[in-house]
């Protein structure tokens, strides 16, 4: 028992001097040592090394005999009968008897006490000093691992940032994507991939922002549209109508064409559709709708040939401004005669065309009104031109108010 004491004080005191060299370690290299498996592993290994020591060093018979003749003062008696136990000399049975009854009449207690060793009195001092270590002093990074670490994590937090602001950002668009209901551009928006671990933030959020920037840019492309770019024409031609004052059954309606509200102007004029089929309106009152109809028309045709704003562009080229009524193949070739460069070429040609495809849709507004006759199913034609132009409408407003999302979504991951 006094060995096992005896080893285990020792094995604490290596265990002791093992926990200093980690803790400081741990406290100067910032590198971690004192980990639960290590810890476990260390004392398991101790307590197999005690427990083989203990049993490889454990006293022999004669050496517990010689242990005994030492310690109570037997003068060999007890080694010497042991190795005389065998022999069947008389003398040596003699021997084994005066041994045996010697021993018998002696009390071993307090001669074997129970020795600690130096080794606990070291193994005290070293944890003493281990808890000093641990309590007091500071940590310091002289490797920089702690540096590292701390930058790596700062690294994953931006990116786990960046994560969720990049899911939000799709999330806006995806809805505004939605809305325009072009199947290629849903897709392409369902394709885009969060960034994976190990990708930096900055790269992230600026992949992000380009294929955002795509996709804006086949937006924009989509806008560029004949019939999406005729209605910045067609709206600047509505808005030479004239609406008359005073009783005018078509007031509101022609105030609606002329401000480009389709939607409205559809709802005003289906108004008028359901009047007529319930027979709310008198002959004089269709008469007058009639008329009012007719002046609208030739309201309609006049701003059909109207290219104020090409005309306006020629002339600040020093060009004539009947060029503005040529078709669109005979103008770009007759403007890459006078010099001009291709850009400017294609802008104006792009104008023709956007004005002259105004004008088609003005034009057909206009022979719709002069084909009302008063009745409900003559405004048929009308009422569908004016669907029409609200559906074109609707989708240049969705259009443009994805862009505007897109490119906010763009601002806000740049500025983050």
């Amino acid at each position: 028992m006094g060995l096992l004491v005896y080893l285990t004080g020792w094995c604490l005191c290596i265990g002791a001097l093992g926990c200093i060299a980690g803790i400081l370690v741990e406290k100067l290299l910032a590198y971690p040592v004192l980990i639960p498996p290590v810890i476990w592993f260390s004392i398991g290994c101790a307590a197999v090394s005690v427990l083989i020591i203990w049993i490889c060093r454990f006293p022999q018979r004669m050496e517990t005999a010689i242990l005994i003749d030492e310690r109570l003062c037997l003068k060999e008696r007890v080694s010497t009968a042991l190795a005389l136990a065998a022999s069947k000399d008389e003398f040596a049975q003699a021997a084994c008897a005066e041994a045996r009854d010697k021993i018998s009449q002696i009390n071993i207690r307090g001669h074997f006490p129970l020795l600690i060793g130096k080794g606990w009195f070291y193994a005290i001092g070293a944890w003493c000093m281990f808890g000093l270590l641990l309590t007091f002093l500071p940590q310091y990074d002289v490797l920089g691992v702690l540096r590292k670490k701390e930058e790596q994590q700062e690294l994953v937090k931006q990116l786990q940032t960046a994560q969720k602001q990049i899911e939000q950002t799709v999330g806006q668009v995806s809805t505004v994507i939605k809305q325009l209901g072009n199947s290629e551009l849903t897709s392409e928006l369902a394709k885009f991939e969060l960034p994976t671990a190990g990708t930096l933030p900055e790269d992230a959020k600026r992949d992000a922002i380009k294929k955002l920037g795509d996709l804006s840019d086949r937006i924009k492309q989509m806008q560029k549209d004949q019939a999406l770019e005729s209605l910045a024409s067609l709206d600047k031609m509505l808005s030479q109508l004239k609406t008359d004052s005073g009783n005018n059954p078509l007031k509101d309606f022609a105030k609606a064409l002329s401000q480009s509200d389709f939607k409205q102007a559809a709802s005003l004029l289906q108004q008028m559709q359901k009047r007529l089929d319930e027979g709310q309106m008198s002959d004089l009152q269709k008469q007058a709708m009639r008329e009012q109809f007719q002046k609208l028309a030739k309201q309609l045709e006049q701003a059909a040939a109207q290219r104020k704003e090409l005309e306006q562009e020629l002339q600040k080229l020093g060009l004539d401004k009947k060029l503005a009524s040529m078709d669109p193949e005979q103008l770009k070739k007759l403007l890459e005669k006078q010099g001009l460069k291709p850009e400017t070429i294609q802008r104006l040609v792009d104008k023709l065309k956007a004005c002259q495809a105004a004008g088609k849709c003005c034009s057909a507004l206009a022979m719709a009104a002069a084909g009302m006759d008063g009745s409900s199913s003559s405004m048929e034609g009308i009422l569908n031109e004016l669907q029409s132009l609200a559906d074109l409408a609707e989708q240049a407003r969705l259009s443009e108010a994805a862009v505007e999302e897109i490119e906010q979504a763009m601002a806000a991951l740049g500025e983050g």
